[in-house]
């Protein structure tokens, strides 16, 4: 029996690696914070979702999957890949080298998804940072997922600027107000995934242009992305960026940053979403572009009534790579590094 979980530690952190080849960028550049990614994964069947403020929790934006075994031996469920909430903070999981001994010893269990936990109560990375070292992440739901937890690491920003990475016990925070973080370990490379051309891409072309804005993320993105189109099993399935100060949330779908969705965060936030395919979305957003609110009711493309005005869309240039940029020259201070806070959690606010 032991050996048989050894072997299946061995093949889950094995498939795990060759599946995860994603990339997350996030820039703080004058009063204006812009986060993304790149899900690069096998299947095309993402969703969307998003479950509305209460009194207890925040409202959410979520992106993922539902699995079917792809994480191990448990039934089918929902998996929160990324999200972004009301309070503009933002996560992103990501596939790294498997740890031998997470430090969750001696911690209590999450009672459910610390992705959903981390954003129903968290406002900042700070806040975010001090959930995930609160908990065994290993035994939510009475289910021992000890193998697949050890093969992550979590990318974090928000709206005040301040983003990390926190890889296990370590915590790496954005310095100079840009950070990039693919699929190795930054407290130890040499754990395999290093080196890595679409680390070093990313941060060659911060330092040419780090400007926070959704068209220079997208850029960015675009030129880290694995195309399926070149037969990669493991590509480009949907990329996603967030302006967290603007509330603006952009989707793209299959490597193609010339078509997009936006969305209203604060508006998602609110109302919430049912679980709809990244897909259908996107398609159904590019088709409406040229219609007005009028033209759309009634219409499949005139229930989407989180996609931007046209108007703002074209003020703010929201319109991939190519696009003006957004108005981030805001007078407001931007951190790198967390700043004191009187509380940690929503419940103690």
């Amino acid at each position: 029996m032991k050996r048989m979980s050894f072997l299946l530690a061995v093949l889950i952190g094995l498939v795990g690696m060759e599946m995860a080849a994603c990339t997350g960028v996030a820039v703080a550049d004058g009063g204006c914070v812009v986060v993304g990614g790149n899900e690069d994964w096998t299947r095309f069947d993402a969703h969307i979702w998003a479950e509305p403020a209460t009194q207890e929790a925040y409202g959410a934006i979520y992106l993922g999957y539902e699995i079917r075994g792809e994480f191990g031996p448990r039934s089918r469920h929902w998996f929160e890949f990324q999200g972004v909430n009301s309070q503009g903070l933002y996560f992103d999981t990501f596939g790294a080298p498997t740890l031998a001994n997470p430090t969750w010893e001696g911690k209590p269990a999450c009672r459910q998804h610390i992705e959903i936990l981390m954003l129903q109560q968290c406002t900042t990375v700070e806040h975010a940072v001090s959930l995930l070292h609160a908990y065994d992440l290993s035994r939510y739901r009475q289910y021992n997922e000890t193998i697949f937890r050890s093969n992550m690491q979590f990318f974090l920003a928000d709206r005040t600027g301040v983003a990390a990475v926190v890889d296990a016990e370590h915590v790496h925070w954005m310095e100079d107000g840009r950070m990039v973080t693919t699929n190795f370990r930054l407290s130890d490379p040499s754990l395999g995934g290093w080196p890595c051309f679409r680390y070093d891409r990313a941060t060659r072309m911060l330092e040419e242009d780090a400007t926070a804005s959704i068209a220079r993320v997208a850029e960015i993105l675009d030129a880290t992305q694995f195309p399926c189109a070149n037969g990669y099993a493991s590509c480009t399935r949907y990329s996603v960026v967030c302006d967290l100060t603007h509330e603006i949330l952009a989707l793209y779908f299959d490597g193609d940053f010339t078509r997009s969705a936006q969305l209203d965060i604060a508006r998602l936030c609110a109302e919430g979403l049912q679980r709809t395919p990244i897909e259908s979305l996107v398609a159904d957003a590019v088709a409406s572009e040229s219609e007005s609110p009028t033209d759309m009711a009634g219409t499949d493309a005139g229930s989407l009534a989180w996609v931007l005005q046209e108007t703002i869309r074209e003020s703010w240039g929201v319109r991939g790579p190519g696009a003006s940029e957004s108005p981030c020259r805001v007078s407001r201070s931007v951190a790198s590094k967390p700043q004191a806070e009187s509380s940690s959690l929503r419940g103690s606010e």
